[in-house]
C-alpha cells in the first residue's frame, strides 16, 4: 500500500504544472534593439509558418490605451534579429512614441491559434529619449515605471531561458546530490 502511493505521489510530481489558466503568451518574448534610433521588432523562435500580426500597445491614461498592428505572414517577412521590423510610422500606421512610456509589443497568429503553429509572444519594454537618442529599458508593470537601469535586453533574454528549469528537475538533481 505504502509502496503505492509513493509510486503514485512520484509519477504526480512528475507532470509539469504551472498553473491552473495558461499564459496568453506561451511562446515567449517578442525582443525590442535600436536600430537607426527607432525600435526594431524580432523574434528568436525559428520555423514558424502562416500569417502573424504585430501589435504594439501602450495606456495613454487610466482610460485610454493605444495600439497600432503590423500583419504579415512568415513567409513573407520572417522577423529576424538580421530582418527586424522597424516600429515606426510606416510600418504602424499613426505610431508615435511618447518619451518615458512603457510599450507592450506582442506577435499572435493572424488565424485561430488552434489552426497555428504558435499561439502569442509579448515583451514589454520603456522607451526613453535622451540627446536625442532613443534608449530600451525593461519595464515594470506593476508599479508601471521605467527601471533606470539601462539592460542588455538581447544577451539577458538568451541567459534567462538557458537558466529555466521546472521543479521536478530541480528536486530530482537535489536528490541525486544527496547520495554523492
Amino acid at each position: 500500500m505504502n509502496r503505492s502511493i509513493f509510486y503514485c505521489a512520484i509519477l504526480l510530481l512528475s507532470l509539469e504544472v504551472y498553473g491552473f489558466s495558461s499564459s496568453p503568451y506561451p511562446d515567449g518574448n517578442v525582443n525590442v534593439f535600436i536600430k537607426d534610433n527607432k525600435p526594431c521588432i524580432y523574434i528568436d523562435k525559428l520555423n514558424l509558418t502562416g500569417g502573424y500580426t504585430l501589435i504594439v500597445s501602450s495606456t495613454k491614461s487610466l482610460t485610454e490605451d493605444e495600439f497600432w498592428l503590423y500583419k504579415n505572414s512568415f513567409e513573407k517577412n520572417y522577423p529576424t534579429r538580421d530582418n527586424c521590423i522597424i516600429a515606426d510610422d510606416t510600418n504602424f500606421k499613426g505610431l508615435i512614441f511618447r518619451n518615458n512610456a512603457i510599450y507592450n509589443f506582442s506577435l499572435e497568429p493572424s488565424v485561430v491559434p488552434e489552426f497555428a503553429d504558435f499561439t502569442g509572444m509579448a515583451s514589454s519594454y520603456c522607451l526613453k529619449e535622451k540627446n536625442g537618442k532613443l534608449e530600451l529599458y525593461y519595464s515594470n508593470l506593476s508599479i508601471d515605471e521605467c527601471r533606470e537601469q539601462k539592460q542588455n535586453i538581447f544577451v539577458e533574454h538568451t541567459e534567462i531561458s538557458k537558466k529555466q528549469e521546472n521543479w521536478f528537475n530541480l528536486l530530482i538533481k537535489w536528490f541525486k546530490n544527496l547520495w554523492k
